[in-house]
């Protein structure tokens, strides 16, 4: 079954507004059509991507970095000697699922010596992006 219904997310809304145009070859267009414009992921996005897949494993399981991300363990270190609750990009704070979530000691969960009711106060909304 196929819909004509489009899915909006921050991105496309983005698209559209700053080109309408843009938008229809990007998420419009029928797929195969000349019409459409693929996303085509380049070398340096893959790059990056492994960086970040590295340094997620790194920091949330404790997992060595690859040795060709050697350079980058002085900043993984940092991180994880940091005080407080560390998310990785699967944990993302603003979902909000502390089991993902890495505390200062290494255990899971919520870490009880860094948070409190107003450790959130400062947090943006997420419907407003104002703090609460």
């Amino acid at each position: 079954m196929t819909t004509d219904f489009i899915a909006w997310s921050h991105s496309r809304r983005k698209d559209w507004m700053e080109c309408p145009r843009m938008f229809y070859h990007k998420n419009v267009a029928p797929k195969g059509s000349a019409d459409r414009v693929e996303f085509v992921q380049t070398e340096a996005m893959l790059a990056g991507n492994r960086i970040d897949d590295a340094l997620t494993q790194r920091i949330a399981k404790g997992t060595p970095l690859p040795a060709q991300y050697a350079p980058y363990e002085p900043m993984a270190a940092m991180v994880l000697a940091a005080p407080g609750v560390k998310y990785t990009s699967s944990a993302s704070p603003w979902i909000r699922r502390s089991s993902r979530a890495v505390t200062s000691t290494g255990r899971r969960g919520a870490d009880p010596s860094t948070t409190s009711p107003s450790s959130t106060a400062a947090m943006p909304s997420l419907a407003t992006g104002r703090p609460a």
